[in-house]
């Protein structure tokens, strides 16, 4: 899920993770996982791809920091 001010993910738990979209630092794809990893200083927030809302997700991603998804993700060996 997003805002305007942060991206945030509910678990299955209802726990609540937020980065705000300034303190974004770093976001990497695991191919094996299939999950989107948003870091920031203090926080990591995993996305999987068959995560409701993932689309929108990668949408606000490429809007709020100006730059694709294929620039923004950083890839790992």
């Amino acid at each position: 899920m997003t805002n305007f001010n942060k991206a945030f993910l509910l678990s299955i738990s209802g726990k609540q993770n937020e980065i705000k979209w300034n303190e974004l630092l770093d976001v990497t794809f695991g191919k094996m996982s299939q999950e989107l990893n948003i870091k920031s200083k203090n926080k990591n927030i995993k996305a999987h791809v068959h995560l409701v809302g993932f689309p929108t997700l990668i949408e606000k991603l490429e809007e709020k920091t100006g730059k694709s998804i294929k620039n923004l993700i950083v890839n790992r060996k």
